[in-house]
Formats: structure tokens, C-alpha cells, sequence
């Protein structure tokens, strides 16, 4: 038998076990093909599927890309390439390739589909409804489709015309769960929260292990104050569903189920963005009162916080949540952090109320304090953040429309947002008139443990939903907060209240009606700065509860 003849059957019988989910042995009979014949773009190509699905996108890339120097004429290589590198984050690659795979055919519909996801990514919106739209005239009556318009609409604010899209999708499908979620989003922006958990409702009754939508209600849930179902449902569902899944980590040792840790030695890791950390650390101690010991796997930034605020636990940075750095055997248990919820936030009556279980170098907060005391010269020092990180800008406010807050007499404020904000700084005081101190030895991106203490120092902080909130209502230092009407509300936050369960130091100034616009925040602003006036008149000394 010639070695291309034997390559050709390895190659079958590789694909067989690549189809039955035996990825060690498809893996290793595509790679014994290509020793026989190196130039056959079939083995190059499976390979290069299989690294995908493995999530490995850059050698799916090189091994695609080479199947595509070697036989240049198939859409679907095309099509994968272009796939491999939005998973790596290169847009414009991943853009290239999808028009180069409509150029060999421009009548292939899942080219079409897969270009809109490149030109997502690339964040070109405009052009990646008209990619889903052509994929939709090639496939009209595919549930699919319908939604892939849908989620375009929406990405350009288009809500109505994505509620069209979605209705449509359920017409060719009743039971379309990507449908169901993305009319449940928009009822959520909106604020008719009640009107999405129907929704979600009738999803999981038809598909009740669905991960989509049992994390989406289970989250819902806990925002509408339902926390036991609530909690229990977004854990089934977060460790699958995309986007945002969190990867879980590998047993042993077992995940934690609530059964007794007396005698007991557990791994607590942390996940998700450094805010839900600090958030969910407030379960730590009570974790740490039940077991005979903890470890405590966290962010690096924030290792020297949680180290001086659990000194009974052990306290390890990582550098990526899924990448243990503790070895398994040392435990009896593990749990991802939010998990904690499960069992210690069943109920509002659960929540402590706290004074504080973040803690702060005493000696840094002193010597800023001091220094922003002379700089104060008799005013009172009101830390402002006003912006979330990239791609959330409902949870972000512009800092001119704070305008209200920035001109109440007798206060310094420090700025506390995160990132360059130069600019910003720079136009609120040449229009408004208002020096926001930008203290040059504090950067949170770089050294929290400063930041914590920067923080630590203020007579309030007043700030969107982001990390300064955290921070400082971690440390019971009174924050008062502006918050979107709708999705932009993390779950956390619950709904309707001015108080938080997490946070006894935290005052929430909520949007009263469901704005779309970019200056949600001129109404709650101007509410706060109400408050800050009466606040004034009776602030108590710094340090003072």
C-alpha cells in the first residue's frame, strides 16, 4: 500500500474517533497520517478542527492555514481559520479570512454567519447585520438566523427591530432557547424584570438543563431577591454556558457540597473581575470559622488585602483563575468563590452587617490622609469614579454630566477612576471650573494594596458601579452610587432598593426610569447632589461610623 493510500485510511479512522469525542486518539492518528504523507490537507485541516475544539485557536491557525497553502480551494478551511482567530482576539485576520471564504463562494450561507461574528469582534456593527442579513436571505426559515439579526439589532440599540427578529426565530421554532434569552435581555434593559423571568420561566420548562438559561434566570432570580433558587440555578449554568463561562477547575480535590468542614482543610478560588472578588469575599470569614483551614487563591493584585484582612487563612496569587497554584492533595475540599453564595446567602436575613472585612495598611491610609487633609485646607475629601471597564458603558457615566456633584461647595474631590482620564480631568476643569486632585503616587492597575488605602482615606466616595465601590464599601467606608436602570444593574445590586445587603456603607442612587441614551446619570446625579448638600451640614469626622 502507497503512504498516501495508508494516510487516507488513518485519516478515516482518526475522523471516527473525532466524531465518537476520543480527541487522544483522533489526535494522534491525524498526526501518524501526516508522517506518512505531510502534504495531505485533509489530516492538516481535521487537525487543525480538533485544536479548536480543544481550545487551542493558534495551532488550529497553523495547522489550518497550511491545509489552505496546500489545497486553497475549500470555503469551510476558510471559514475555520477565520474562527481560530477570533478566538485569538485578531480581528483583522479573522475578518480577512471570512471574506476571503465568501470570495470562493458568495452563496454559502454559514459564510456568511461566521463573517458577522468576525465583524462583531472588529466591532463593526453596521456591516455585521448586513453579513447576518444575507445569511438570513439564504436561510429564511432557520430559527438561527432570525437570531443572529436579533443579537445584531440589539449590539446597535436597535431593540425593537431585535424583538421583531427574535419573535420571528420562535415562529420557525417555538423552543429556541437563544430566543427566549434575547427577548428576556431586552425586557431587562428596559426594566420589566418580572416580564423576562416569564420568559426564562417558559425557557427552562422546556429545555430545564439548558446552561443559557439557567444561568440568565438564575442570576434574575437573585436580582429579584428569589436568592436560594437563584444561586442554585446560576451555578448549574455558569460553568457552561457562553459567553463568560468560568472555567472549572479540575477534581480532586471535590467541590465543596455544604457537608460539614469541621476537621476539614478547603481551597477557596477566586474568579470572575477583581470587584466580584472583593464582593464575594465577604463569605470568606464565615468559610474560614467552619473549617480546621483555608486557602484562599486570589488575583496577585489582590494578595497583600486579603493576606492582612484573613490572617487565619493562607493567601496565594495566581495569574489566571483556572490555573491552580496549590496542590490538591493538601484538601479536603474546593469551591469557586461565588459558589459560596449556595450555602452562606440564602436569605437577606443571612447577610452580616459588617463594619468592615477588607483591611488597609493603617500606616499608608495615614500619611494620605494627612497629605489630602493640607491639600483640603478645611474641606471635606469626596473620592469620584465614574467609568467601568471597556465595553460596559451603561454601567459607565460621563464625568461632565456629574456636573450637579462637582460643583457643591466645600469639598476636594480625589480622583478615583481607574485608567487615563487625563483628558477628562482636563475638560471638567476648564468648563466647570472644578479641580479634581489626581494624586500621581496612587495606580490601582498597578498596586491595589495603595489604592485600598487611597480609598480608606475619603470621607465618601461617590462613584458608578465599579471597583471603587467595592473597595470601599469592603471597608465600610460610605460610598454612594449611581446605577442604571436596567441590565446594566448587576444582579447584586438586587431591584428597588437604596440599600445594599453587602455593603451596610453603601447608598444606591438609582435611575428611575429605563434610559437608553447615554445620560442616564444626569437624573440620579442631580439627586445626589441634593444629598451631598444635607451631607455636608452634618459630615462627621473622618473614621467616624
Amino acid at each position: 500500500m502507497t503512504k498516501v493510500a495508508n494516510s487516507k485510511e488513518l485519516i478515516a479512522t482518526a475522523h471516527q474517533y473525532h466524531l465518537a469525542g476520543r480527541l487522544v486518539e483522533a489526535e494522534a492518528g491525524y498526526r501518524k497520517a501526516l508522517r506518512e504523507d505531510a502534504g495531505n490537507a485533509n489530516a492538516h485541516y481535521l487537525l487543525g478542527t480538533l485544536f479548536l475544539q480543544q481550545g487551542e485557536p493558534a495551532q488550529a491557525a497553523r495547522s489550518i492555514k497550511r491545509a489552505i497553502q496546500l489545497s486553497p480551494g475549500f470555503v469551510e478551511m476558510h471559514v475555520n481559520l477565520s474562527v481560530a482567530y477570533q478566538h485569538l482576539d485578531q480581528h483583522v485576520e479573522a475578518v480577512e479570512w471570512g471574506r476571503r471564504a465568501l470570495a470562493l463562494n458568495p452563496n454559502n450561507a454559514p459564510s456568511y454567519s461566521n463573517l458577522g461574528h468576525a465583524l462583531t469582534g472588529a466591532g463593526d456593527l453596521d456591516a455585521a447585520l448586513d453579513a447576518y442579513q444575507n445569511y438570513l436571505r439564504l436561510m429564511p426559515t432557520e430559527a438561527y438566523a432570525h437570531v443572529t439579526v436579533g443579537n445584531a439589532h440589539l449590539a446597535l440599540g436597535q431593540m425593537e427591530k431585535a424583538m421583531s427578529a427574535w419573535e420571528d426565530a420562535l415562529v420557525f421554532d417555538p423552543h429556541f432557547v437563544a430566543a427566549h434569552i434575547g427577548i428576556a435581555e431586552v425586557l431587562s434593559i428596559r426594566g420589566w424584570f418580572h416580564g423576562a423571568r416569564a420568559v426564562l420561566e417558559n425557557a427552562i420548562a422546556v429545555k430545564p438543563d439548558d446552561a443559557r438559561v439557567q444561568k440568565r434566570l438564575g442570576l434574575l432570580l437573585i436580582q429579584l431577591g428569589e436568592l436560594a433558587r437563584g444561586w442554585a440555578l446560576q451555578d448549574k449554568g455558569r460553568f457552561v454556558a457562553e459567553p463568560d463561562r468560568i472555567i472549572r477547575r479540575a477534581e480532586p480535590p471535590p467541590y465543596w457540597n455544604g457537608a460539614s468542614l469541621a476537621g476539614k482543610k478547603i481551597l477557596v478560588w477566586t474568579e470572575q473581575g477583581i470587584g466580584d472578588e472583593i464582593l464575594h469575599a465577604s463569605m470568606l470569614s464565615e468559610v474560614i470559622a467552619s473549617a480546621e483551614h483555608t486557602t484562599i487563591e486570589c488575583s496577585r493584585r489582590l494578595v497583600p488585602i486579603f493576606s492582612r484582612s484573613f490572617p487565619q487563612a493562607d493567601v496565594v496569587g495566581y495569574k489566571v483563575s483556572e490555573a491552580p497554584v496549590t496542590s490538591s492533595k493538601d484538601f479536603d475540599f474546593q469551591i469557586a468563590i461565588a459558589s459560596l453564595g449556595c450555602f452562606f446567602r440564602n436569605e437577606f436575613a443571612s447577610f452580616p452587617n459588617h463594619r468592615g472585612y477588607s483591611r488597609s495598611d493603617a500606616e499608608v491610609v495615614a500619611r494620605l490622609r494627612k497629605a489630602y487633609e493640607i491639600r483640603a485646607n478645611g474641606r471635606r475629601i469626596v473620592g469620584i469614579s465614574w467609568r467601568s471597564k471597556a465595553g460596559q458603558t451603561s454601567k459607565s457615566a460621563a464625568l461632565a454630566n456629574l456636573a450637579p456633584i462637582l460643583q457643591t461647595p466645600g469639598i476636594m474631590f480625589v480622583n478615583l477612576q481607574y485608567g487615563d482620564c487625563a483628558a477628562e480631568l482636563a475638560a471638567v476643569r476648564e468648563t466647570l471650573g472644578v479641580e479634581i486632585f489626581h494624586d500621581p503616587l496612587v495606580d490601582s492597575l498597578a498596586d491595589m494594596d495603595i489604592f485600598f488605602a487611597q480609598v480608606a482615606a475619603m470621607d465618601l466616595v461617590i462613584s458608578s458601579s465599579n471597583t471603587a465601590v467595592h473597595v470601599a464599601g469592603s471597608q465600610n467606608i460610605p460610598v454612594w452610587m449611581l446605577l442604571h436602570h436596567g441590565k446594566a444593574a448587576p444582579y447584586y445590586w438586587f431591584l428597588g432598593r437604596e440599600d445594599s445587603p453587602w455593603y451596610p456603607s453603601a447608598r444606591i442612587f438609582r435611575a428611575r426610569t429605563a434610559n437608553p441614551s447615554d445620560s442616564w446619570e444626569i437624573e440620579p446625579s442631580a439627586r445626589i447632589a441634593k444629598a451631598l448638600g444635607d451631607w455636608m451640614t452634618r459630615a462627621l469626622p473622618h473614621g467616624a461610623k
